[in-house]
């Protein structure tokens, strides 16, 4: 999932600069725009919602779940 996300981040901003490149060098309007909406779009709709799903089922949440019994352990503590 890690290697999917950069291959995405990495495809996404070459898409992003062919854009920069038809704005740029070739001056061809319609074709920068398509290469600047496809790039934007992968990025935020496919790329990052693949990075955050890998980046949370990497974690423990056990820390952050309620434990009544932790809880009246470090109150006593106090």
């Amino acid at each position: 999932m890690k290697i999917l996300s950069h291959i995405l981040l990495i495809f996404s901003m070459l898409l992003i600069l062919i854009g920069v490149y038809f704005d740029l060098i070739a001056q061809n309007q319609s074709l920068q725009d398509k290469f600047y909406g496809a790039g934007s779009l992968l990025f935020f709709f496919v790329t990052i919602p693949i990075f955050l799903i890998s980046r949370r089922n990497s974690k423990s949440w056990e820390k952050y779940r309620w434990n009544p019994e932790e809880f009246k352990r470090q109150q006593d503590s106090k």
